[in-house]
């Protein structure tokens, strides 16, 4: 099992807050099956560069991997990052240092609002590029929406669309992402977990919800796309 959204690295952003929080996490992932773990910092380009953000990021790897010496995790990790839509996304040089590493994948946080023709076009010019966005939770945005047909038009362009398995544990959330799941526009799961607190890593209970939402061949198209989209990335540790 994958766990394509996490922000498990330490002292980084408002994720884990230091070593000790990213094992329990790691740990935690561990036991509830998961094999593979994508680190997917928040990049914010009004906030830094991309050069800046990646020497930030492997300092803060470098710490994680020195203290999985000391505490081993049975587990596999791959570096990512989590892109805050801006306008000229597209436009970035040096986006692959941004993409899952060693793949086209890019993580996209779209804004929270009613999204616009020119923002899922924007997406498209992405793919337009050889990159392949992957949308970030989209179960936060659904309401912000009209109705489900940007979601659509970004699968329809090559966007794979990411939900936060959380969600699922929701009554309600489930309602609202149950067309989603049959339409076969979601494809792939993260927890997007910051702590082990309020937003822990809950990946086993949602799954067990995620089995009766889909049929048994949906179902397993989901987890060998997730599979698919790590099938080249470049494991680092």
């Amino acid at each position: 099992m994958i766990d394509i959204h996490t922000h498990i690295l330490p002292f980084i952003d408002d994720g884990s807050p230091d070593c000790e929080v990213s094992i329990k996490m790691l740990s935690s992932l561990c036991e509830q099956g998961v094999s593979k773990v994508v680190l997917t910092p928040h990049f914010y380009a009004y906030r830094t560069d991309v050069e800046s953000f990646v020497c930030k990021r492997e300092i803060s790897v470098n710490k994680l991997l020195d203290e999985l010496k000391k505490k081993p995790v049975d587990i596999s990790l791959y570096l990512g990052a989590e892109v805050l839509y801006f306008d000229e996304v597209w436009t970035v040089d040096n986006l692959d240092e941004l993409t899952i590493k060693g793949t086209k994948y890019i993580m996209v946080e779209m804004p929270f609002c009613r999204w616009t023709d020119s923002m899922i076009g924007k997406i498209s010019r992405l793919t337009s590029k050889g990159y392949i966005p992957i949308i970030a939770h989209i179960d936060r945005y659904i309401k912000k929406q009209k109705n489900f047909s940007c979601f659509y038009r970004l699968a329809e362009q090559g966007a794979l669309l990411q939900v936060n398995t959380a969600s699922v544990l929701s009554f309600f959330s489930r309602l609202r992402l149950k067309t989603l799941f049959k339409k076969g526009v979601i494809t792939l799961f993260g927890t997007d977990c910051h702590n082990m607190e309020g937003r822990a890593p809950l990946y086993e209970e949602s799954m067990q919800y995620i089995k009766k939402m889909v049929s048994k061949e949906q179902y397993q198209y989901m987890i060998d796309r997730q599979n698919f989209v790590l099938k080249e990335a470049q494991r680092i540790y």
